[in-house]
């Protein structure tokens, strides 16, 4: 029995997902329409062009081309592939109208076997530094700056490491979906210069327990324990 086009388009959408790792927070990276135009350039029968901000005609295709498989794909492929990044735009806009971005950032001091964190001078609360992506930034540009800003660290490198929906104790009701990334950060010293906020060093059973967002540190650790004491032993050594 041949398979109708919906159940080719959500089998599709689930591959990206799975193998490609096109996932949610990589798609949230997409400002630019770049899904739609995806989706217009494989929907089309034929090639197609726009006009450049010089008035030139150019073909509309968003990425590189060995992403490009127009050529060599069949018309049904083609037409799977518009209706997944279809599918995967509508989810992007309604991600972006319904719940907020964030970034959260780990520091890791490897000698105390601590991470930083940034306290409320008003309630003691804690978290690791981060803070919300601005519009139009990628959530690696956002982890960037929030480090900078909430702790005066300019961030050798960031590594993504994991992502979910971050809820608060003090706000419940409120949800971000936040992007995880662990820093390295050479032999710089945390400065706050944010009025109202401090800044500490907690055990990882501190944060996972007693932190402003222990619910979703737990929940990052308890998924990638191993791959973060692999990233701090073998890739980031000074912290």
């Amino acid at each position: 029995m041949v398979e109708r086009g919906i159940d080719l388009i959500a089998k599709e959408r689930i591959r990206q997902i799975e193998e490609e790792a096109w996932t949610d927070y990589h798609d949230d990276d997409h400002l630019n329409d770049e899904l739609a135009w995806a989706a217009v350039c494989y929907a089309s029968p034929d090639f197609i062009f726009k006009f450049d901000d010089q008035g030139y005609q150019v073909d509309p295709w968003p990425w590189s081309r060995i992403w490009d498989k127009r050529k060599s794909d069949t018309r049904v492929q083609q037409l799977v592939k518009a209706g997944a990044f279809i599918a995967a735009e509508i989810d992007r806009i309604q991600r972006k109208t319904y719940y907020k971005k964030a970034v959260s950032i780990l520091v890791f001091n490897t000698e105390q076997e601590k991470v930083l964190t940034v306290t409320s001078d008003s309630d003691g609360s804690y978290y690791c530094p981060g803070g919300l992506v601005r519009e139009r930034e990628t959530y690696i540009e956002a982890a960037y700056r929030a480090l900078e800003e909430s702790t005066g660290i300019e961030a050798e490198e960031m590594v993504e490491i994991n992502a979910g929906f971050l809820d608060s104790k003090l706000t419940p009701d409120s949800l971000s979906y936040s992007v995880f990334f662990i820093a390295k950060v050479g032999d710089q010293k945390p400065d706050n210069t944010v009025e109202g906020l401090g800044i500490t060093w907690h055990t990882i059973e501190e944060l996972i327990t007693n932190s402003l967002y222990s619910k979703y540190y737990r929940s990052m650790f308890s998924k990638l324990n191993d791959i973060i004491k692999g990233l701090i032993s073998e890739d980031i050594q000074d912290f």
